[in-house]
Order: C-alpha cells, then structure tokens, then sequence
C-alpha cells in the first residue's frame, strides 16, 4: 500500500459554541489563515500564555525564549518570572552546562535548551513537563502561533517524556481535536462525550504499530492509520494515511500516483481547459474558479475506520490569486509528497 497524508478529522461535528459546553474544559482552538489548527497553553508559575501549533506530526513541545531574537513572535516565555522553571543539565568537558537541542521541520528549524516547566494544557496541569525553550529560529515569518506543541509518539521526541506521556501518568485518556461545521474547534482532555458530536459523525482508526524492527516492536512513531481511497472504482484502494495536523494541505499524494489521482479527479477536457502543472511546484495542479462548473467533476472518497468521507473537487482546491484577466485562481490541496532527501 503506499502511503499517503491526510489532515485531521474529515467530517463536521457541532458547532463551536455548543461544542465546547459539551466538551466541558475546552480550550481555545482555532483554525489560521495558512490553516493551522492553533490552541492556547499556559507555562510556568504564574502562567504565562502562549499560543501552539497542535502538530500530529512532531513530538516535542517548544516554546520561544524572551531572548531569541530572531523567534518574530506575539509571545515569548519569560523563564526567568517562572518559579517552576528548571533547565536539564549534561555534563561536559567544561563542566555541567544546559542539554541543547535542534528541531528540523519541513519548512525551517529552532535551537534551544531541554527544559522542564509547568504546563496548563486544557484541564490538565503537567508537573515538569520537558520541552525545548527556543533561543534561535528560522521558519516562515507572519505566523500566528508562537511554538509547536506536538502531539506524535515518543520515537520521534527529543525531549524526555513527550505531553502525552505525562498525560498518561496523570490518568488522562486522551486530548482531542473536535472541528465544527462553522470553521471553529475546540480541544479537550480526558474523554469525549457523545453529546459533543453529532451521531454516526464520528469513527475511531487504530493507530499502526512499528514492525520488522525488534528494538521498536510494538511501538508507534507517526499517526498512520489504514484506509481506502476511491475515486472511479466503487470499492476503495487499500491505503496508509500519515495524520498530521501540522500540515496545511488536505491530501499529500506519493509523486508516483499523483498525476493518476488528477486524470481520475479532473476530465481531461476540463483539465486542458481551465488547468495546468507548475513544474516549479514539483508539478502541483493549478485551475481556475470556472473548472467548478464544468460537469463530471468526480468526487475523492477517503474510506476510514469503516465510513467513507465524500470530498468534493472543490474542496480539494484553495484559492491561489487572480489571473490578469480578473480570474480567480485555485491550487490543489492534494500536492505530490515532498521526496525524501
């Protein structure tokens, strides 16, 4: 099977309102304009307020240091105004020193120091929650969170126990992510209940377990779930979907079945008519608004945990600008997976 990418939960449940009284200690959450699904954390003692990035697809926690220069963020963590504030030591040549750290993501990377802190997280409050307090950044500018709060496995944490271990260890069940029909969110800790979501929206996909390596047997790393993906054929194409909110597509395609996925999805009239590929976008599909008129527009259904999820053709695009000629612009939400380096 290969494997693809699909982000969070793909089906409207109650709006956000009412699904926070439902969820009892909501936290604030909420969607940007480059779609990332933000919540609000507190750190420290007093807390102080950050915003995170509710990424799936890390496993570390880090927040900016009042001293990181080039962070260009709303908020930094004073860890000096923290009574609870204690950095991990490691012995070196020139004596005890802070353990350092370096993240690399997709689209940049931050430098710091292993750190242990306070943690308001929802309702929960995590005692010595390890992190990294960032001292140096490059990522994107203009972004509207403040550090990544991530929600992977631990084999892919560098710092001691990720957050949902330390959950865990409190008796906590789970921290959820719950969209509504309205473009709002809400997070939660601990169980869902079933008034918080309408009925037969929601579905549960077991996580899959590492194998072929005895020293990882039985342990987990990405958010890989097993599915179907079907466009013209009525039963769907077995495949592995990598969750990861942290990403702001809706659907990474493998570069090898990419263009198969576009000639099922888009007609080849409509596709010479309204489309074209950007070579310098790794061949990413860009059309114009028109192409949501044109009949025969096949809908992508992504099977999970037994219910097919219908996503429309236009769903699967955002808009990109406008054409000199005052059209509108639509690129594909679906791009070819970045190759591997």
């Amino acid at each position: 099977m290969e494997l693809l990418a699909v982000l969070v939960l793909l089906t409207p449940l109650v709006a956000g309102k009412d699904a926070a009284a439902a969820g009892g200690d909501a936290m604030p959450t909420w969607v940007t304009k480059q779609k990332a699904l933000v919540t609000e954390v507190s750190l420290g003692t007093p807390p102080q307020k950050m915003k995170c990035l509710v990424d799936t697809g890390s496993s570390d926690l880090w927040l900016p240091s009042k001293r990181c220069e080039r962070c260009n963020n709303q908020n930094h963590f004073d860890a000096d105004a923290s009574g609870t504030f204690s950095p991990q030591m490691e012995h070196t040549p020139r004596g005890e020193r802070p353990k350092q750290a370096q993240i690399h993501y997709g689209s940049g990377a931050v430098a710091g120091f292993h750190v242990q802190d306070t943690l308001q997280f929802g309702a929960a409050t995590v005692k010595n929650q390890s992190f990294i307090i960032v001292e140096d950044a490059a990522l994107p500018p203009r972004r509207e969170w403040d550090g990544i709060c991530g929600l992977g496995w631990r084999r892919l944490a560098q710092v001691q126990k990720p957050l949902y271990q330390m959950l865990q260890e409190q008796g906590q069940k789970a921290g959820r992510a719950v969209p509504s029909g309205d473009g709002t969110s809400y997070m939660s800790v601990g169980e869902l209940p079933e008034k918080a979501y309408k009925p037969d929206t929601l579905v549960w996909v077991e996580a899959t377990v590492l194998a072929g390596n005895p020293q990882f047997e039985g342990e987990r790393s990405f958010w890989i779930v097993s599915g179907g993906i079907a466009v013209i054929n009525d039963k769907p194409r077995p495949a592995r979907f990598l969750v990861d909110t942290g990403s702001n597509q809706v659907l990474f395609a493998p570069p090898s079945q990419y263009a198969a996925l576009m000639q099922s999805l888009l007609p080849q009239e409509s596709f010479e008519k309204h489309c074209a590929q950007d070579p310098s976008m790794g061949g990413l599909v860009a059309c114009d608004c028109e192409i949501a008129n044109d009949e025969g527009l096949r809908p992508l259904r992504v099977s999970l945990g037994e219910r097919e999820f219908v996503l429309q053709v236009t769903e699967l695009f955002s808009k990109a600008g406008t054409f000199p000629d005052g059209t509108e612009e639509l690129k594909h939400t679906a791009p070819p997976a970045p190759r591997a380096s």
